[in-house]
């Protein structure tokens, strides 16, 4: 990402343990084009930690945590994206339906509502590509075939990968209108 002054900013996922020497050790390197550039340790409000997090509560005193606000997954595949879109949608869909009744849209009942409706299907998504990471990111021989074994199954089971496809696609469960294209 480009800031004043020539200098740029990379956004890099690397493993605490390969962050670390990164951070102990700014080297230069060449990167597209062979300019040497140096890496240098972000400063610490520049850090996120990529572990699996929820929010204890969605809701407060009219106020509403949606996306990463509420939970934070691994960027993996987009994922924590498109749970945010259902969250969005979901509030959308609720504060629109009780202002058409005439409710306060910042009433507790009305944010509880949406917690309800979100939280299973958030920290279910989430726990899965927390899971689905370190599944993948392991070298362990016997998770490797472990891992190896479940793509070979739900390979050859085509009902199954709709299902997984359904699920990382968000359109299975309670799907908020303005995600089927519809008026909340």
């Amino acid at each position: 990402m480009p800031r004043v002054g020539g200098v740029c900013a990379l956004v890099v996922l690397l493993s605490p343990a390969l962050g670390a020497i990164a951070s102990a050790q700014p080297e230069y390197r060449n990167i597209d084009g062979g300019r040497p550039v140096r890496i240098e340790d972000a400063e610490a409000s520049a850090r996120h930690s990529l572990d699996f997090q929820i929010a204890r509560s969605f809701v407060g005193e009219r106020l509403a945590l949606v996306g990463d606000a509420a939970h934070a997954v691994h960027p993996l595949a987009g994922q924590g994206l498109n749970i945010g879109f259902r969250d969005v949608a979901a509030l959308t869909e609720i504060i629109v339906e009780g202002g058409r009744l005439g409710l306060d849209i910042g009433t507790a009942s009305l944010l509880e509502r949406y917690e309800r409706w979100r939280r299973f299907d958030s920290a279910f998504s989430a726990a899965v590509m927390d899971g689905l990471n370190r599944l993948f990111s392991n070298d362990n021989a016997p998770l490797r075939a472990l891992r190896d074994l479940g793509l070979g199954v739900v390979d050859r089971a085509p009902w199954l990968k709709r299902v997984l496809v359904r699920e990382a696609a968000g359109v299975s469960g309670t799907i908020p209108r303005l995600l089927k294209g519809e008026r909340p």
